[in-house]
């Protein structure tokens, strides 16, 4: 076990020594203060999310997943390639098309009008919660697919399902140290404001089932969505921008990674900008998702189960 940890910690330092200078991680920590302190203290998100239903709110999230994830790419280049020959229209083109994948899953909300016009509220609420997490996984996987198939499909696998230089073991260990880690931070009081994510609005009561059962459903669907999560996170926005990206890929992941997580914690929004980059990383020498798969699904599921033990 300590090998395998000091394998990790090797390629984290092989790394980052390689790919990156004082002077990017310090761009990149301003930015993403920034965004964070435009978040939590003037309403990102709440702005983001404004104008529902329509192509506005389509619009701002590709703007505010935009914004970190090119000018990370072009800091990188800036800082240290020392040159922004890599940047053309295509890049950009690319970027904007990366960032729409994910606005357009913030977007997508047929499913929800369907719900709520074919069920009572308080059955609607648990199909809408299990029904998010499966549509997005179809709105992350099918241009992830499409772009795959024409541009990928001869040159490697879909993005990061490879076993090749995959060992479970290690992410197995990586996720036991993380239990004590999240047992201390459901004490915290926003924490238990959030989680556990499965709410009880009397579905269950209303079809005379078990409450557990509610909860085994659902949190099989949120785990569905955790998946989608790092095929697109880990799998596509790293192995499939390593070609025209190079190793910005990884630190642009990172940055639009800590903008999702916005309206989550503050601590697990932090938090995240360190585990997106071990998991970038991780998948950058692996060329597998699946090591992201366990630790990010497992850390999910550990954050409900501590949730429910707390309430």
């Amino acid at each position: 076990e300590i090998k395998l940890l000091r394998k990790v910690l090797l390629e984290l330092k092989e790394f980052t020594t390689q790919h990156g200078k004082a002077s990017f991680f310090l761009f990149q920590f301003l930015l993403l203060s920034s965004l964070i302190y435009a978040n939590y203290s003037l309403g990102l998100e709440e702005w983001a999310d404004a104008h529902k239903k329509t192509f506005d709110h389509f619009l701002r999230h590709v703007a505010i997943y935009f914004i970190p994830y090119f000018g990370t790419l072009l800091g990188y280049y800036w800082l240290v390639e020392k040159s922004f020959k890599r940047i053309s229209l295509k890049v950009v083109l690319v970027a904007v098309f990366a960032v729409s994948i994910m606005a357009f899953n913030e977007y997508f909300y047929l499913h929800t009008t369907v719900i709520k016009e074919s069920f009572y509220p308080y059955v609607a609420y648990l199909i809408h919660l299990c029904a998010n997490n499966l549509v997005s996984f179809l709105t992350y996987m099918l241009p992830i697919v499409i772009y795959w198939f024409l541009k990928h499909k001869k040159q490697q696998p879909l993005y990061g399902f490879s076993m090749t230089h995959f060992s479970p073991k290690l992410y197995f260990i990586l996720l036991g140290i993380m239990i004590p880690i999240v047992a201390i931070a459901s004490f915290d009081s926003s924490f238990t404001a959030y989680y556990p994510r499965y709410k009880d609005y009397g579905t269950m009561e209303y079809f005379d089932l078990p409450e557990w059962l509610g909860v085994i459903v659902f949190e099989i669907c949120y785990g569905i969505d955790f998946v989608s999560t790092e095929v697109y996170f880990r799998g596509f926005l790293v192995l499939g921008m390593l070609e025209l990206f190079g190793p910005a890929a990884v630190f642009s992941m990172v940055s639009i990674y800590c903008v999702v997580h916005f309206g989550k914690p503050f601590g697990e929004c932090v938090s995240s900008i360190f585990g997106g980059y071990i998991l970038g990383v991780i998948t950058w020498y692996t060329r597998s998702i699946y090591g992201g798969v366990i630790i990010h699904l497992g850390i999910a599921w550990l954050m409900e189960l501590f949730a429910f033990w707390q309430k």
